[in-house]
């Protein structure tokens, strides 16, 4: 996996603040989901973002190009971790409880492959903050199988990033 960390200064964009950018290119090691017994649970194995963050800041994660060989009894979703390991937001819900079925967007509409762009935003509050970071991972509720690619002979790379955007009132 090539992780890659990003600042840039966002001040002549508007908002007067920096900001900050931590995304991820995985290249090899595609991934069978574990059987979670009909629970959520982190992907074993599956990469994680960490980025930098306060209470009340913006965060947005973004899924740039994902391809999925999916199981009709496996559910995605995207999720922060948060303390003692447990995921405390999902991104199908924006809370502590994702929907049954996960992120509607990592499914296709038709048999097979698919390709992936979804947008997870949310503002921090204390739950989400660990150490003074924030990690996403993918989450799943599976009964061990389907596929999540990620570059196996150079084809599919999973890249996405997460976002902070800093101190924001968002409505």
């Amino acid at each position: 996996m090539a992780d890659f960390f990003h600042t840039c200064d966002a001040s002549d964009v508007g908002g007067g603040t920096t900001l900050v950018v931590e995304r991820s290119v995985v290249t090899s090691g595609n991934l069978t989901p574990q059987n979670t017994s009909s629970a959520w649970a982190a992907l074993t194995g599956g990469p994680t973002l960490v980025i930098p963050a306060s209470v009340g800041d913006y965060l947005s994660v973004e899924i740039m190009g994902m391809v999925v060989d999916p199981d009709l009894g496996t559910f995605i979703d995207l999720a922060v971790i948060g303390a003692a390991a447990a995921l405390v937001r999902f991104g199908s819900s924006g809370t502590g409880t994702p929907a049954n079925e996960g992120d509607p967007s990592f499914y296709p509409d038709i048999a097979g492959f698919a390709g992936h762009g979804t947008v997870f935003d949310f503002v921090a509050d204390a739950d989400d903050i660990v150490d003074g970071d924030v990690t996403i991972c993918f989450a799943v509720n599976s009964g061990g199988a389907g596929t999540i690619y990620a570059g196996t002979n150079g084809f599919y790379p999973l890249r996405w990033r997460v976002l902070n955007h800093g101190p924001a009132t968002v409505s």
